[in-house]
């Protein structure tokens, strides 16, 4: 190994070191303070607090996404959707619609990108692009992002703290993510581990989510009777 390599690589593993020290760190965090490597990072709200943050990304999906917004009218709950802003323009009224009902409406990236993958300027304009598509179709402003892969889309955390982003990422994980998750699954896992200041990820966008619309009343119906609130994130950082 020549002396390049051996630099690149001592290098390589310091960052390595540095991000697996930051993630300790932020989780053990309500918000973090800000930082030159990860920025802000909301990995839940006040523990003091009985509040649930419903989020949903990947969409908005023409199939999916109206059926959850159908059953969170329903039970009067408000919840945030993280963007894809790949599929905001051909759902256009789905963003309205979404904005008008009073949820929240974060970026998620156009591309569901990854930033080991892509140059500075693709991150920005990444960012800037949806931002641009969610504040025409919604009418409203957002400085919500959630990184696609979560924390360890780390060059995204640090560009979308520069642009002044609060970045959103969760505590409690449902998985609906594998097909193979069943809604019984998911309601137990939910039921199981959720607390005070829970943030949930779940998705409306990508393949088949009738689990996720199948499991959905039953997980309002069955934290409202333990107690909790729902709550957008904004709010929940609100309340921090």
């Amino acid at each position: 190994m020549n002396r390049q390599n051996i630099i690149f690589f001592i290098i390589t593993l310091m960052v390595a070191l540095i991000v697996a020290g930051a993630t300790v760190y932020y989780s053990i965090t309500i918000v973090s303070e800000r930082s030159p490597l990860t920025g802000r990072l909301l990995w839940h709200g006040n523990r003091r607090l009985p509040e649930i943050a419903l989020t949903f990304d990947d969409g908005p999906n023409s199939k999916s996404t109206p059926k959850v917004l159908d059953i969170l009218k329903r039970y009067n709950v408000k919840a945030t959707f993280f963007v894809l802003g790949k599929y905001v323009e051909k759902n256009k009224d789905i963003i309205a619609r979404e904005a008008l009902e009073g949820h929240d409406i974060g970026n998620h990236t156009f591309n569901h990108a990854k930033g080991s993958l892509v140059d500075q300027d693709k991150i920005n304009r990444e960012l800037a692009k949806t931002s641009d598509l969610i504040r025409k179709y919604s009418g409203k402003e957002s400085n919500l992002f959630r990184p696609p892969f979560g924390y360890e889309n780390w060059r995204f955390l640090y560009e979308a703290e520069l642009l002044d982003y609060a970045v959103i990422l969760w505590s409690l994980d449902v998985g609906d993510w594998d097909q193979k998750k069943s809604s019984k699954e998911m309601i137990a896992k939910i039921m199981k581990r959720s607390k005070n200041g829970t943030i949930i990820l779940l998705h409306d966008g990508g393949t088949s989510r009738e689990a996720v619309i199948e499991a959905l009343p039953k997980v309002i119906k069955g934290l409202r009777a333990k107690g909790f609130k729902f709550v957008t994130i904004d709010e929940m950082i609100a309340h921090l």
